[in-house]
């Protein structure tokens, strides 16, 4: 049996007009996509873009332009206001819309608002009233141990005037592919809240790259924007602007496991930085979403994306600046993540910030993991 609902009709009249405006309205729109599609094309084959560094720079007077937009990570770096480096707004995590909590916080239960998830109901939302999304998302998660999941999906309907007699209906669901799950609906109209949750050896992703497959674990109870919009890149045949430019290892600051030293925290800074960006996927800002304290092995948005990186050290200084949306397995940072940090590197200046840039970056496609890691 199917858990969908109803959901309201957005069907609206269109207004007739003569002919001479009809064709004008018409050439007009054209032109506009025309020049979306171009910009689209530039921006997915631009280089790795700069960042500016000054831990009291005016973002706003600063702000690069489009193609110089922000986007990589030092210690007390500050990016233009369309990608924040590491540093702006430290502990701005902390009760925000964007999920971030306490340096103790490891667990978040987000969902996305306006869309609806279908897939087999395990559990009838008009038998199941809940209070919020996350406690419809507790409960979905509740039913998931280890790699038995009898819920991977939650839907639920938490306003009181556009739900009405579906108000409080918390519909837990299994879909049969997380990576590739069912949709009823998404659409400023719909008024239903949905989210997935990844059991054990599920949601994993891999970067493949000639040095050996990079695994992520994603985590859409943490970021889930960011999860779909990785999902989308992974669902496309070629990731053509998908690249791997940065690699700095451990240094001084980290002892060999990541955990802090009594040195400053950098440079070098402990991460392999990279862009997911491709053609045929315009590219829209995602608004910081749960943002912990970075620990090792943490995959992290910079700023609003769609440049990342992997850390490879626990980054209490950087407090809740960045989205944490997926996990590396501590075999792949010792394995094909310490390849690539070994290849040759030139030393960069990106505002007064010194880092280390691969001479000849790193290629990857996103595809999904094959490997049955257990994660």
């Amino acid at each position: 049996m199917r858990g969908g609902q109803k959901r309201p009709s957005g069907a609206g009249a269109a207004a007739r007009g003569e002919t001479a405006m009809g064709t004008l309205f018409i050439l007009i729109l054209l032109a506009i996509v025309g020049f979306a599609a171009t910009y689209s094309v530039l921006s997915a084959l631009s280089p790795p873009p700069s960042i500016l560094v000054d831990d009291d720079l005016d973002l706003e007077a600063a702000s690069p332009s489009a193609s110089e937009a922000a986007a990589a990570t030092g210690a007390g770096a500050q990016g233009g206001a369309s990608s924040r480096g590491v540093g702006e707004g430290r502990g701005a995590g902390e009760g925000s819309s964007g999920g971030g909590g306490s340096e103790e916080t490891r667990d978040f239960c987000l969902g996305e608002e306006h869309l609806e998830l279908w897939g087999d109901a395990v559990k009838w939302g008009s038998n199941n009233p809940t209070d919020t999304a996350a406690a419809c998302c507790q409960q979905c998660k509740d039913m998931c141990s280890g790699a038995v999941c009898q819920c991977n999906a939650w839907v639920y309907c938490g306003s009181k005037e556009l739900c009405k007699d579906n108000f409080r209906q918390c519909w837990l669901k299994r879909q049969e592919d997380v990576l590739k799950p069912e949709v009823y609906g998404n659409n400023p109209d719909i008024p239903w809240t949905s989210g997935l949750v990844h059991g054990a050896g599920k949601g994993i992703i891999a970067l493949h790259t000639e040095h050996g497959d990079i695994r992520i674990k994603l985590l859409p109870s943490w970021a889930p924007k960011t999860v779909g919009y990785i999902r989308e890149i992974l669902h496309l045949k070629y990731c053509t602007g998908c690249q791997l430019y940065r690699a700095e290892g451990l240094g001084e600051g980290w002892s060999k496991d990541g955990s802090r030293t009594s040195k400053p925290p950098g440079p070098p800074y402990a991460l392999l930085q990279g862009i997911l960006l491709t053609d045929g996927l315009p590219f829209k800002p995602i608004p910081r979403e749960s943002a912990p304290i970075v620990h090792r092995g943490d995959v992290c948005l910079v700023g609003e994306g769609p440049d990342f990186f992997i850390s490879l050290a626990d980054h209490t200084e950087w407090g809740h600046a960045h989205t944490v949306f997926g996990r590396v397995p501590e075999e792949d940072l010792e394995g094909p993540v310490a390849k690539i940090l070994a290849l040759p590197v030139k030393q960069e200046s990106w505002g007064s910030t010194k880092v280390l840039a691969l001479e000849n970056p790193v290629g990857f496609e996103v595809k999904r993991d094959t490997s049955g890691l257990q994660f």
